[in-house]
Formats: C-alpha cells, structure tokens, sequence
C-alpha cells in the first residue's frame, strides 16, 4: 500500500509541474485558434471564493492559535490520503515539516466535525472544495445552456460552499437550496452563510442527516443534487449504494458526483457512474447519459488496473489568513485534484454533425454568432475531453484523451502533418479536442485485460490504430 502510495503521490506532483509549466507554455491570448477548440476549452485562471463569502467565512474564524492550526492541518493531510480505512480506529502519523512526528490523528472518515474541526475546514479546504465544485458547473452551465437549475440538494454539504458554486454559475435560475450534513456545527456555518444577503439564495433549508437509513424522500425532488467530497467518506458498500439510490431518486435534473483526485476518489466516482447508469437505463425510459467529463455511457476505460486514472486540477487562491491557519505562508494558492462525473436524466441528444457558417479562427467566442455557438454546445458533448497534460515537444504534440467510443485513445499532431497542429499548441489539461484524429493509439479500451497488455510510460497499452 505504501507503494502504492509513494506513486501516486508522484504522478500528481509530476502532473502539478506538468500543468504550472503548460499555463506558462504557449498561452498568448492574442493567437486565433479554431472556433472548435475555443468551445472545447474548460480553464478559468486562478479560481477565488466571491469576495462576500470569503470575508464571512474570515470573520466567523477564530484568531490564529495552535488548536485551530493543529486541526486544520490534520483536515489537509487526511484530504491527500490515498487510502480508506476499514474502520474508525486506523490511524496516520502527522508529518510536519521537520519529518514525521510521533502525532497521531484520524484519516478523513474518522474526522467528527466539531467547533474547533468545522472552523478549521472553513480555513483550509473550504476554498479547494469550491475550486473544485466550480470548475464542474462552469463546464456545465457554458456547454447546456438550457440547463437552469432552480433547486439544488447538496448532500455533505459542510459549509455550503457547492451551493455558492452553483448560484456563481446559474445566478438568475438558482434560488431554492436544500444542506444536509452529519455535522450540526457544518450546518450552522451553512445557514449563515447561505442566508447571507449577497448570497442570492432565496429559500434556503438545512437538514441533518445522521444514518443511511432515514429517509429524505418525502422532500420535493430537485434540478440539480450534488455530493461533493463526501461518497470517499461513506464507510461501506452498502451505505454508498443505498445513498447513491437516494440522491438519484431525489434528482430531477442532474447529479453530480466530486471527489478526491486520487486513485481512490477515482473509483469512487467510476463505481458511482457505473451504478448510477445501470439503475437509470434499467428502470427508466429516459433513461440517462453523463454530462461531463465523458461523452460516453459506456464502462470507463480507466476503471481497469493501472497507473492511470481520470481527475482534473484547479487553481486556487489562498488568502494571508488561510495561508497562516495551513502553515503554507509562502503559497497564496492551492491545486486542488479531483475526480467528478455529472449525469443528466434523459437519452444523450442526437446532434448531426454541421458546419459553422464561419471559417475563420477566433480569439474569443463572443465573435460567434447565437446559431454557430448554439451548434458548437450541442457538438461538444460528444467531443473527447484531454485525461492527462499534453506532451508538447519541439514539433508536434501528444495527446491522450477518453472518446466517444469509449476508449482511452493517444492522438499525436504534428506540425507537418496536422491542420490542427497549433490548436494543439493551445490545448489543456481537461480541454476537449474537437478535431478528427489524422492517427490514433488506442491505449485501453473497457473490459480489457492488464496483464495481457504490455503498457506504455503512462501504465497504457499502445495498440496501433489508423485512421
């Protein structure tokens, strides 16, 4: 296990390089590029709270003191955990900046939210939880524009800060929220918040939630239901199946599903989505299809062993007073990775593949015009979305990237040879590439067998395609 550890640990320090030196690497605003993979693209620079909630949430914290610092690293430390205990007893040592110290405190399921925890999750992940909450709902919202939530249910709702997210990204529809929470000191923090005026949440109502058993049905379903951080946190199969029946029972639109960026979160949230798609497509009608990040329904390729797994990274800010309370005075921001899925109610749209009524590149898509760009959201949910950071070299790029079909495919455009060369250039960590390959590796497909693959530097198998 601790090796295990050891290389994921240095994959996501690998790939946090990768990404601060991508952001720095080929990023004039001024180039023009396709106005496919403008659309396609899913960055939004260093991500901070609203200036509101940030200030709230600083004067509800305590002064700086070393209870308050003490749980507030234990809270980050247990947040980089890539292991979930069997039970409440397993324990982790702390490791402090001198080494590791003879302290002992609980990985993050055994954590019991109290005055002293619940304030010091305010200071140190309440602002990577809304990095991450937001990155999800602005892809959301910018690609399905008729999706316009005026509820939402935010199961784990600690401090309410996926509320926030979501009223940043659908600020005139949203206006009904419902929290629920184990933690009643979480709950508190909620309301306050969420009642605040600049919040803009009309009718907001907390619940706590203290077993998997009771029942919160009899309450009116909602546009959307999100469990953020929090199915890594449900100690067994059984209570993660039963919650994640409820929550999609209680959906009426979308559900979406955040965790950890590790291995771990990984397959919590693959598990979700694979369950949560039988239980939509055996029962329903309708039936259901995934939003974002996959343009597929199918088993995810990277729910099969190996190195590799499917989570994201966003940039975000830490102010004087949370870099004091965490210990990281000299970072005023953070890369929070996780892992994510959003499904919607429904049959995926049938779109018919059309040409823009403009040729040109764009710096911007306002140049757009309402029927190019209206075309462009419905042709991106079928786009492959960019797994890993793009290895730029001298003359040609690397890409991997989950496709339609899914499967985990490598495309690599070269200057010579590819029209879409330096849209390349230009493309992300979690961009879509909206391009048709000119050459494809496929790397790994559903249902494949590891051990009969021979895999590449990323842990993937290089089965030779063409097209």
């Amino acid at each position: 296990m601790q090796a295990i550890n050891k290389d994921a640990n240095s994959v996501l320090e690998a790939e946090q390089d990768a990404n601060e030196t991508q952001d720095l690497e080929d990023d004039d605003k001024s180039v023009k590029i396709s106005p496919y993979t403008m659309m396609g693209r899913n960055r939004i620079g260093l991500c901070s709270m609203p200036k509101d909630l940030d200030a709230n949430i600083m004067d509800t914290l305590p002064s700086v003191n070393k209870s308050l610092r003490n749980a507030s690293q234990a809270i980050y430390l247990a947040s980089m955990s890539q292991s979930r205990p069997n039970d409440y007893s397993t324990l982790i040592k702390r490791v402090s900046k001198k080494g590791t110290t003879n302290k002992i405190v609980p990985e993050p399921h055994a954590i019991r939210y109290d005055k002293v925890s619940s304030k010091a999750y305010l200071s140190s992940r309440a602002h990577a939880a809304y990095g991450a909450a937001d990155f999800v709902f602005r892809d959301i919202s910018r690609r399905i524009p008729d999706f316009q939530p005026t509820s939402i249910l935010d199961f784990g709702t600690g401090p309410g800060t996926a509320i926030w997210a979501a009223k940043n990204s659908w600020p005139k529809s949203l206006e009904t929220a419902v929290g629920i929470d184990s933690s009643e000191e979480m709950l508190e923090h909620a309301d306050k918040l969420s009642n605040m005026p600049d919040s803009g949440i009309k009718d907001y109502k907390g619940m706590r939630y203290l077993n998997y058993k009771e029942s919160f049905l009899e309450h009116e379903k909602h546009d959307l239901v999100v469990a953020s951080f929090v199915i890594g946190e449900l100690t067994s199969d059984l209570i993660i199946k039963a919650t994640l029946k409820a929550l999609w029972d209680q959906t009426r639109g979308m559900l979406v599903l955040i965790d950890r960026g590790t291995p771990n979160g990984f397959r919590h949230i693959a598990e979700a989505r694979a369950a949560i798609l039988e239980m939509a497509n055996s029962n329903e009608q309708l039936g259901a299809h995934v939003v974002s990040p996959c343009s597929h329904e199918k088993l995810c390729p990277l729910l099969v062993n190996g190195k590799s797994w499917c989570h994201f990274s966003q940039r975000v800010y830490r102010n004087e007073v949370v870099r004091s309370i965490t210990g990281f005075k000299s970072a005023d921001h953070e890369d929070i990775k996780f892992s994510y899925v959003a499904i919607r109610r429904g049959a995926r749209p049938a779109v018919t593949q059309s040409k823009l009524s403009t040729k040109s590149a764009l710096t911007d898509l306002s140049q757009l015009s309402t029927n190019d760009k209206s075309l462009l959201q419905k042709l991106s949910l079928n786009w492959p979305r960019v797994t890993a950071p793009p290895i730029k070299k001298k003359k040609h790029v690397i890409i991997d990237m989950c496709s339609s079909e899914g499967q985990i495919q490598r495309v690599i455009a070269t200057k010579l040879s590819s029209p879409f060369y330096k849209d390349a250039r230009k493309l992300h960590w979690g961009d879509q590439w909206p391009h048709p390959p000119t050459s494809v590796v496929q790397i790994r497909a559903p249902n494949a067998d590891p051990d009969s693959q021979e895999t590449d530097k990323r842990g993937s198998s290089p089965q030779q395609t063409s097209e």
